[in-house]
């Protein structure tokens, strides 16, 4: 079954707030890239096209929204667990999507495209 989504054409990417009770919230400090210098990021990265097609598979081709926060999970688990070594990719029913709210509208914002 294929996604409905168009994502060999569109970079969606997945990142994940882990939150310990006492230590407050992993950010990787990635030095890697040239561009940017040394600097402090969440994990994740790109979501990866199995993703999406395992997503659309388990939806049955269904609705495009419940894919792409399916198909993000697993990629952000995925990059969690290559950058840190943290495996959440068989509970992926711990993540819950964030809804990013801009404080004057308290409108979900639209995705940053680069």
């Amino acid at each position: 079954m294929t996604s409905s989504l168009d994502y060999r054409n569109i970079d969606y990417r997945g990142f994940i707030f882990v939150v310990h009770e006492s230590s407050g919230l992993l950010l990787l400090h990635c030095t890697r890239k040239k561009k940017k210098g040394p600097h402090f990021q969440l994990p994740g990265g790109h979501i990866d096209d199995f993703e999406f097609e395992a997503a659309a598979k388990a939806s049955g081709g269904g609705n495009a929204r419940t894919q792409l926060l399916e198909a993000a999970k697993a990629g952000a688990a995925r990059e969690l667990w290559e950058e840190t070594g943290v495996d959440m990719r068989n509970q992926l029913e711990r993540l819950q999507p964030a809804a990013l709210k801009s404080s004057s509208a308290q409108k979900e914002l639209s995705c940053e495209i680069k």
